[in-house]
C-alpha cells in the first residue's frame, strides 16, 4: 500500500534544498510501501571508516535488497559509456562527469562497512549487501545509455517502462545481482535500523568548514583523498578546491603515516612549482577529518579525459599539439627543480579556455612526486618518493603510469614522467586511453615496442609515431630520457602535421607558434620553454636571430624590467648580451643574442643538458667551464656588484663565443638578482647555502653567491644530480654539527686529491673558513688542474661496428677494463662492483639503467655492450631464482605485504639443508622453474619423471611445501593480492594474466623470460595453499592446455565458453567488426558478476582463454598466427599516409595492430607483399639508411588525428585490366583509375567518402548515378519525411519544429531531438533494406543532429550476408572527410577518394584502355 503522508518507515534527517532533489524523493516517497519490511532514510550524511564524508540522497531496505540510491535530475539527453556520463541540457553547455555509480558504489561499501561495527551487527547478524544505483530523476531524460554503461541506473517510472519503483518493488533494474545470498526480512531490517541509529547517521553537514571556507559540493573522490568546492566565509564570490587527506577510523599507523605523507608531500612540493600551468596551493591547515589542501579554482575547468571525451571530435590538430606542448613544459618546468610527478594522467589535468580560447593547461594531484633528495642541502630539503604509488591513484590513472612506477622497484626518475606524456598524447591524438588499467597497458607494452598509435590511428606519421614509440618504450633504457627530447621530438611533429599558412600575427607570447610574426617584425623559429613568470623564444628579424624572453603575463612585467635593467650593465664574455626591449601587446620582453652549441643546427644547450647527457664532465672541459664561471662570478662580485642569486646548470648556456670553435659557458637569467638580501629562500633548493640561517644578521651574502658556484662546479665533477652530503643527508644541514662529506670517488681519478681538498674548503660550515673571494676560488681551483693529463677517451663509441669489434674476444670471464671501452663506462661499471662481463650479463638491465651520477649517452653504450655480447655468448648459467641484493631484502623485509616478485620467489623457493636436492628439484619443477619441462604449469604426474622420484614421493613433498607456504604471512598477503585482483576482473582470469597483474603490481627487477617465470610460479604457489583450505577463495581450472584461475566453477565454466566463442569469432573471414563480435561474446550466458566487466576486459578474457584467438589493437578478434599477407591488407590505415618507411617501421605498424600475425619477410618479398595488397610503394635502395619504400602516392598529407582531413587518396592502383599508356595525361589517368575504383565498389561491394569540389556537386552525383547502377539516396529528404510522419503522430505542429530547428540548443530542442529519435530506426529501416548499392547525398543532417553513428552500423553491414551491397557518401568538400567537422568513420583512408574534374568531365572516355570494357553508361 502506497502512502500519502510521510509514514514512520520514511525517514528524512534533512529536507534537501534543491526542489529538484525534493521533487524526487516526493516521486518514491508517494508509491513507497508503508508496511515492513520496507524502510528509507532520505538525506543524511556519515563519515566512513576512511574518515571521508559521504551525503547520501536515499538509502532503502526492501525484500528485494537493501539499495543506496543517488539521485541525479538534470533534465536533456544522457548518453556516454561505462566510465563517462555526457549530459545535454538545454541552454547550458554539455557536462561531462564520471559516472556517478562509481562514487554511488564507494558510499554504499563504506556504509555496510560502517554499519557492520555496530552493535547491532555485530550481536544479532551482518548487516545484508548494500547495492548502489544511479535514479535519473528528470521526468523528460532522453537516456541513451546502453550496454554496460546502462547497469544500476534507473528513470521514472511509465505505463511503459519500469523504473525506481520497479527497482524498489521488484528488483527490476540492469547490471544488479539476480543471485542473493543475503537476507532482505523484517530481522534483517530491525538489525539495519538500529546500525543505522548506532552510527550517528545524522542530518546532511553542508556547512562543514576547513579554515575560513565552506564546504560546498563534492568535486572528486580519489584514494584516501576527498576534493570539495568550497566558498570563503564572509567572500561569497571567492571559490577553492579544498582536499581533505582521510584518515580512516583504526588506521594502523603505517596507513596514518602515509597519508599525512601524502599531503605534506603535495604540500611542499608545490610550494617550489609556481608555474601558470600548475593548480597553484594556496593554503595548508588541519582539519578534524585529516591535513587539508587548499587551491586556486576555477568552476569552468575540466579534467582532461572528460574534456577529451566531449571535445575531442571538434579539436583541431593545431590545438591538441599546442595540449601537449603545454603539458611537456610544465614537466619540464618540474624537472629542472628536480621534481617529478610520477603518476601524470588526464586525471590530473585540468583544461579551461583562456585568453583568446586558447586552452590553457593546469597539473594537479603531485601527492606521489619527489624531489631528488640528492640534489638538494638546503632548509628544504628533498621531498621523498612514497612507495605506495598504487595506494594513492586511481585505476583508471595506471593506463598512463610508466609499469615501473607501479612497483616497488625502479619507481623514481624523470623517465617516468616521459612515458606519461607519450601516453597522454597518445590519448590527445587519437580520443581514446591507450589501456583500461595498467594491467592492460602492461599487456600492451609486452606485445609492442612501446605504444604505437598507428595501430589505431590511420595515417599516422612517423615522426608521431616515433614521438609516442620511444616516450613509452617498456624499456627504460631506451625510452626517451628528458622532457627536453621529448619537446625536441614534438617539434618534428609539428613540421611534419602543420602545413604551412599565410603569415599569422599574434600579440600574446603565451600563444605564439613556429613562423608566427610577433610585433616588431619578429618571426618566431621556436619555443624554448616557460617558466613562472615568462615564454621564452627562438626568433628571427631581417635575417639576425634572438632570443626572446617576453613576461606570460602582464603583471610580470616589472620583474622583467628590472632583469633587462640588470644585464644593461653588465659586459662580460660569459653573461648574455642584451639586445633591446620589445612591447608584444600588454607583454614586455627583451632580446638576447643566441648562444648556439652547435651554430648550424641552431642547438641551444645548457649545462644541465650536458650533464644529462654525457654524466660528469671530461677532464678538458671541467677545468674550461669551471674557470669561465668562477671568472664570471669574480666579474659580478669585484667589478660589477651585482650578484646573480640564482646559480645552477640550468641558467648557464654552453656555446661557442663570438668565432672561436671551443665550448665556453654564458651565464643568464638575473631575474633573482635584485631580490632583498632578507629573502633566504631566493634561489634553487640544492644551491642555497644551507648555514644561510646560522647568520647573525639573516641576511644572504657574497658566501652564499660562491656556495652556489661550488654546488654548480661539484655537480659537473661529480655528475648529474649529485651534491655534497651533510650528516645523514635527512637532518637539516643547519640543525647538525657535520660538516659536509665530499665523495671523492665520484671525481675523475686524476682529481681526486686537488678537487677533494678544493670542495671541503668551499663547503665549510664557517663561511670564514671559506675562499675569500671568487679571485681566489677561481685561482685555487686553477692550481687542481696543473700537471694533469687526461689522454682518456673523450666520448662513448659511436659506431656500432667499432664497439663489435672491441667485443669480438670478450669471454665471461673477462675483466671489464679489458674491453677497453670509453672511461665513464668503464668507471660507472667499477663504482657498481661489475668486474667481469659475466657480472654484467648477470646483472638486470633494469638495475643498470639506475647508476647513479651516469649520463645518458653512457647508458646507452652499457645497454648496447650487453647486447652485443649477449648475441655473442648468451647469458650465464644462473640458478633458477636469481639472489636478490641484501641491502634490498633489509630495506624491503618489514612490510612483507609489499615485497617485490624476486624477493617472494626467494622466500617460497628456499630449502633447507636437511631436505636433499630431491626436494629442491620438486618445488622448482613443480613451480615451472625447471627447463626440462616445457609445460608452466606441469602436473604432479609430469614432475615425478624429470626429477626421479615416485609420484607418491612427490605428493608427500607437496604436502610439506604447501603446509610451509601457508605459514608464511607473504604469502597469505600475496593470496589477498591474488583474490582481489581475480575478483576486480570479473572473477576469472588465465594464470598467464594472473602472473602479469603480479609483475604490474609487485614489479620485479629481473630481465623477461625470467621475471614472467617468477610470476608464474608465485601463481601456482596462491593455487595450492589454497586447494588445502576447507573454504577456498579461488580454484585452478585446467582445459585443453588452458589454465584458468576462478572464484568458482560456474566463473571457470563461463570463461571457457567465451574463449571457445572467441575461437569461432576469429575463424571468419572477412574478420568480424568488434561491435559485433563483443555482442556475441554478451550473448554467451556468464553469471553476473562476468556480465558488468567492461568490453575491454570481455574481449581480453575470451582471447585469453581461447585456443587461437588474439585481440588487435582496433579490438578485433583474429587467428594467432594469421597469415602475413592478410594482416598486411588489414593494416592499410597503419601504412597509409607516410612518405617513406623501411622495412622495420613496416614490421613495426603491422605488428602493432596485429601483434601475433605471422611474421612479415624482409625486402624484396614485402615488396611483393605491399604491391599485392594495394600499396603504392617503390624500393629505394638510396634512401634512408639501407634503404626504404618510397610511395608513389601524389599530395601525401600525414595526418594526425582520427578527426582530422584524411589526405587524396591517389587512384594509381594496381589493376588486372591493362591501360593504355604513352600519351595518357596524369589527369586522364587519374579518371580512368577513380573509375576502376567505383567499377570494382559496384562488383565487391564497398563503404566509400567521395569528395568533391561544392560547385560540382550536383553534377558529380548525376554522373554517379547515371554510369553506375547505385540507388540514388536524398538523406535530407528521407529524414525530413520521417520527422513529418512521427510529428504528425505526436500531434506536434510542422512550423513548431521548423522554428526549432532553426535556433539548434534553444527552446524546445530536447523535444526536437525525441522526435528525431523516434524518425531514426524510419531512416535506417529503409536504408536497411536497399538492394543495390546506396550514393547519398546531402547528408549534413546527420551531423547536425549527432546521428554519425548511423554510417558506422551501415559501414559494418556492407558486403555482409543480411547487409546491403554498398554505401558511397558524396561530400561538397575536396579535403576533408568530415560532415561539418565531424570525421566520417572510415576503417581505412582506401574508403576516401577525391573525384577527379577529368572524370566528371568525361576525359578519359577519349582514351579507353586497349582491352577494358567500359562500364553501363
Amino acid at each position: 500500500m502506497a502512502q500519502s503522508k510521510r509514514a514512520k518507515n520514511w525517514i528524512v534527517h534533512t529536507e534537501s534544498g534543491f526542489p529538484w532533489e525534493r521533487e524526487a524523493l516526493e516521486f518514491v516517497r508517494t508509491q513507497f510501501p508503508s508496511h515492513e519490511p520496507y524502510r528509507a532514510w532520505a538525506n543524511f550524511e556519515f563519515i566512513g571508516d576512511d574518515g571521508s564524508i559521504n551525503e547520501v540522497d536515499l538509502l532503502v531496505f526492501t525484500p528485494q535488497g537493501f539499495f543506496l540510491i543517488e539521485i541525479k535530475s538534470r533534465p536533456g539527453r544522457l548518453r556516454g559509456d561505462a566510465g563517462t556520463w555526457r549530459w545535454e541540457t538545454d541552454g547550458k553547455p554539455t557536462a561531462t562527469v564520471d559516472n556517478p555509480l562509481f562514487l554511488a558504489n564507494s558510499k554504499a561499501k563504506k556504509l555496510r562497512s560502517l554499519l557492520s561495527r555496530q552493535k547491532a551487527a555485530k550481536k544479532h547478524g551482518s548487516i545484508s549487501w548494500v547495492d548502489a544505483v544511479v535514479f535519473c530523476s528528470a521526468p523528460d531524460l532522453q537516456c541513451d545509455l546502453v550496454d554496460t554503461a546502462a547497469h544500476n541506473v534507473v528513470l521514472r517510472d511509465t505505463e511503459h517502462r519500469s523504473g525506481v519503483m520497479g527497482l524498489i518493488r521488484r528488483r527490476e533494474c540492469p547490471g544488479l545481482r539476480q543471485h542473493l545470498s543475503d537476507r532482505y526480512d523484517k530481522p534483517a531490517c530491525r538489525i539495519v535500523t538500529q546500525a543505522m541509529d548506532q552510527a550517528g547517521i545524522r542530518p546532511s553537514q553542508r556547512s562543514r568548514k576547513v579554515s575560513d571556507y565552506v564546504l560546498d559540493h563534492l568535486i572528486n573522490e580519489g584514494p584516501g583523498y576527498q576534493d570539495w568546492q568550497a566558498t570563503h566565509t564572509t567572500l561569497k564570490s571567492i571559490r577553492r578546491r579544498v582536499r581533505i587527506y582521510n584518515v580512516r577510523t583504526g588506521a594502523s599507523q603505517d596507513e596514518r603515516d602515509t597519508i599525512e605523507r601524502a599531503a605534506h608531500r603535495e604540500a611542499e612540493l608545490l610550494e617550489s612549482l609556481q608555474h601558470p600551468g600548475i593548480l597553484r596551493r594556496e593554503g595548508y591547515t588541519q582539519h578534524e577529518l585529516g591535513p587539508a589542501l587548499i587551491f586556486e579554482h576555477d568552476p569552468l575547468m575540466m579534467r582532461l579525459d572528460h574534456f577529451l571525451a566531449e571535445r575531442h571530435e571538434r579539436l583541431g590538430l593545431d590545438e591538441r599539439l599546442d595540449l601537449v606542448r603545454q603539458l611537456a613544459e610544465v614537466v619540464r618546468f618540474a624537472h629542472q627543480r628536480r621534481v617529478v610527478h610520477r603518476a601524470l594522467s588526464p586525471q590530473s589535468v585540468l583544461v579551461s579556455e583562456g585568453a583568446g580560447s586558447r586552452l590553457q593547461l593546469k597539473v594537479f594531484n603531485w601527492q606521489v612526486g619527489y624531489r631528488d633528495p640528492s640534489s638538494t642541502t638546503d632548509e628544504s630539503r628533498g621531498v621523498t618518493a612514497t612507495s605506495h604509488v598504487d595506494r594513492l591513484v586511481e585505476d583508471v590513472s595506471t593506463a598512463y603510469i610508466a609499469p615501473e612506477a607501479m612497483s616497488g622497484e625502479d619507481n623514481t626518475g624523470e623517465h617516468l614522467d616521459v612515458f606519461s606524456l607519450g601516453a597522454i598524447a597518445w590519448h590527445v591524438f587519437t580520443g581514446q586511453p591507450p589501456a583500461a588499467n595498467g594491467l592492460e597497458l602492461s599487456n600492451r607494452l609486452h606485445e609492442t615496442n612501446g605504444l604505437q598509435i598507428s595501430s589505431v590511428l590511420n595515417g599516422a606519421g612517423e615522426n608521431l609515431q616515433e614521438l609516442i614509440q620511444w616516450s613509452t618504450h617498456a624499456d627504460v633504457g631506451l625510452r626517451l630520457d628528458t622532457a627536453d627530447e621529448f619537446l625536441t621530438l614534438l617539434e618534428k611533429v609539428e613540421d611534419e602535421a602543420t602545413a604551412p599558412d599565410a603569415e599569422h600575427s599574434v600579440e600574446d607570447p603565451n600563444q605564439a607558434r613556429k613562423d608566427d610574426i610577433l610585433p616588431g617584425g619578429l618571426r618566431v623559429i621556436k619555443r624554448l620553454g616557460r617558466g613562472s613568470c615568462s615564454i621564452v623564444l627562438l626568433v628571427e628579424r631581417d635575417g639576425e636571430e634572438f632570443v626572446l624572453k617576453a613576461a606570460s603575463d602582464p603583471e610580470h612585467n616589472a620583474r622583467l624590467k628590472d632583469e633587462v635593467d640588470v644585464l644593461s650593465r653588465l659586459h662580460h664574455n660569459h653573461i648574455v648580451v642584451q639586445c633591446g626591449t620589445v612591447e608584444i601587446g600588454d607583454h614586455f620582453g627583451f632580446l638576447m643574442r643566441p648562444v648556439f652549441a652547435e651554430r648550424e643546427k641552431r642547438t641551444i644547450e645548457t649545462l644541465r643538458d650536458r650533464l644529462r647527457s654525457e654524466g660528469r664532465l671530461h677532464v678538458d672541459l671541467l677545468q674550461r667551464f669551471g674557470n669561465d664561471l668562477l671568472d664570471v662570478v669574480r666579474y659580478l662580485e669585484e667589478e660589477a656588484g651585482i650578484p646573480h642569486r640564482d646559480l645552477k646548470p640550468d641558467n648557464i648556456a654552453i656555446g661557442q663565443i663570438k668565432r672561436g670553435q671551443k665550448l665556453h659557458l654564458v651565464l643568464f637569467d638575473f631575474s633573482l638578482s635584485r631580490s632583498s638580501t632578507e629573502s633566504l629562500r631566493a634561489g634553487t633548493n640544492g644551491y642555497i647555502d644551507p648555514m644561510l640561517p646560522l647568520r647573525k644578521n639573516k641576511r644572504w651574502d657574497l658566501h652564499a653567491e660562491r656556495y652556489a658556484a661550488a654546488a654548480t662546479l661539484y655537480e659537473l665533477a661529480a655528475g648529474p644530480g649529485i651534491l655534497p652530503k651533510w650528516g645523514d643527508g635527512a637532518s637539516l644541514p643547519s640543525l647538525t654539527k657535520d660538516e659536509a662529506t665530499i665523495d671523492g670517488d665520484r671525481f675523475d681519478p686524476s682529481l681526486r686529491e686537488p678537487l677533494t681538498a678544493f670542495f671541503v674548503r668551499a663547503f665549510q660550515r664557517d663561511p670564514q673558513q671559506r675562499f675569500d673571494n671568487a679571485e681566489q676560488m677561481r685561482d685555487a681551483w686553477r692550481d687542481c688542474f696543473i700537471g694533469i693529463e687526461d689522454s682518456s677517451p673523450l666520448s662513448d663509441h659511436d659506431d656500432d661496428t667499432d664497439l663489435r669489434a672491441l667485443l669480438d674476444s670478450a669471454t665471461f670471464d673477462t675483466q671489464i677494463p679489458e674491453l677497453g671501452l670509453g672511461t665513464r663506462t668503464t668507471n660507472a661499471l667499477d663504482k657498481a662492483n661489475v668486474l667481469t662481463v659475466e657480472d654484467l650479463l648477470t646483472v638486470p638491465v633494469r638495475r643498470l639503467m639506475k647508476l647513479r651520477g651516469v649520463g645518458n649517452k653512457t647508458r646507452r653504450e652499457i645497454l648496447d655492450v650487453v647486447r652485443i655480447l649477449r648475441e655473442r655468448l648468451g647469458r650465464p648459467q644462473q640458478s633458477d631464482v636469481p639472489e636478490v641484493e641484501e641491502e634490498v631484502v633489509e630495506t624491503e623485509v618489514t612490510d612483507v605485504g609489499s615485497l617485490s616478485v624476486d624477493l617472494l620467489a626467494q622466500r617460497v623457493t628456499k630449502t633447507g639443508a636437511k631436505e636433499g636436492d630431491s626436494s629442491r628439484a620438486t618445488l622448482l619443477a613443480l613451480l615451472g622453474l625447471d627447463d626440462r619441462l616445457t609445460e608452466a604449469w606441469p602436473s604432479q604426474t609430469e614432475v615425478a619423471p624429470v626429477v626421479g622420484v615416485t609420484r607418491g614421493r612427490i605428493g608427500q613433498l607437496v604436502g610439506k611445501f604447501q603446509t610451509r607456504w601457508t605459514k608464511d604471512a607473504a604469502v597469505t598477503a600475496l593470496r589477498s593480492d591474488v583474490a582481489n585482483i581475480v575478483t576486480t576482473a570479473g572473477g576469472v582470469m588465465s594464470a598467464a594474466e594472473l602472473a602479469e597483474a603480479l609483475l604490474v603490481a609487485r614489479g620485479s627487477t629481473q630481465d623477461e623470460p625470467q621475471r614472467s617465470r617468477l610470476a608464474a610460479a608465485l601463481t601456482r604457489v596462491c593455487v595450492e595453499v589454497e586447494r588445502t583450505l576447507t573454504d577456498p577463495r579461488f580454484l585452478v581450472r585446467r582445459s585443453q592446455g588452458r589454465v584458468l584461475i576462478a572464484l568458482d566453477s560456474e566463473l571457470a565454466d563461463a570463461a571457457l565458453r567465451l574463449g571457445d566463442e572467441a575461437d569461432q569469432i576469429a575463424d571468419e573471414d572477412p574478420l568480424v567488426a568488434p561491435a559485433r563480435a563483443l555482442a556475441r561474446l554478451r550473448d554467451v550466458p556468464v553469471p553476473p558478476q562476468l556480465a558488468s566487466v567492461s568490453d575491454t576486459r570481455l574481449l581480453r578474457l575470451a582471447s585469453a582463454v581461447s585456443l587461437k584467438a588474439a585481440v588487435s589493437s582496433r579490438q578485433e578478434l583474429y587467428p594467432r598466427g594469421l597469415a602475413a599477407d592478410r594482416a598486411l591488407k588489414l593494416s592499410q590505415g597503419a601504412l597509409y599516409g607516410v612518405p617513406r618507411l623501411t622495412v622495420d617501421q613496416v614490421h613495426s605498424r603491422v605488428r602493432g595492430r596485429y601483434p601475433e600475425a605471422e611474421s612479415l619477410p624482409g625486402h624484396p618479398e614485402l615488396e611483393r607483399l605491399l604491391l599485392d595488397a594495394g600499396f603504392q610503394f617503390e624500393w629505394d635502395a638510396l634512401a634512408g639508411d639501407g634503404g626504404c619504400y618510397v610511395s608513389r602516392q601524389k599530395d601525401i598529407v600525414t595526418f594526425t588525428s582520427a578527426s582530422e582531413t584524411p589526405p587524396r587518396n591517389s587512384t594509381a592502383r594496381t589493376s588486372d585490366r591493362a591501360v593504355a599508356i604513352g600519351d595518357d595525361t596524369p589527369e586522364i589517368a587519374d579518371a580512368r583509375q577513380f573509375e576502376e575504383k567505383l567499377d570494382r565498389g559496384i562488383r565487391e561491394g564497398a563503404f566509400l567518402t567521395l569528395l568533391v569540389n561544392p560547385r560540382d556537386y550536383q553534377q558529380a552525383a548525376e554522373e554517379v548515378s547515371r554510369r553506375f547502377p547505385v540507388q540514388l539516396v536524398d538523406f535530407e529528404g528521407l529524414l525530413i519525411e520521417a520527422l513529418r510522419e512521427v510529428a504528425e503522430k505526436a500531434k506536434v505542429k510542422w512550423d513548431l519544429v521548423l522554428a526549432t530547428d532553426a535556433a539548434p540548443g534553444k527552446g524546445d530542442w530536447d523535444r526536437l531531438l525525441l522526435l528525431l529519435g523516434r524518425a531514426m530506426p524510419l531512416v535506417e529501416q529503409q536504408l536497411a533494406a536497399s538492394d543495390r548499392t546506396m550514393l547519398m547525398i546531402y547528408p549534413g543532417l546527420l551531423a547536425r543532429y549527432e546521428q554519425m553513428s548511423l554510417l558506422q552500423r551501415l559501414r559494418d553491414q556492407v558486403g555482409r550476408k543480411g547487409g546491403i551491397p554498398g554505401l558511397w557518401l558524396l561530400i561538397p568538400d575536396e579535403q576533408h572527410a568530415t560532415i561539418d567537422g565531424k570525421a566520417i568513420p572510415m576503417i581505412s583512408p582506401a574508403q576516401c577518394s577525391r573525384i577527379p574534374v577529368g572524370w566528371i568531365r568525361n576525359e578519359h572516355r577519349g582514351k579507353q584502355p586497349l582491352t577494358a570494357e567500359s562500364p553501363t553508361s
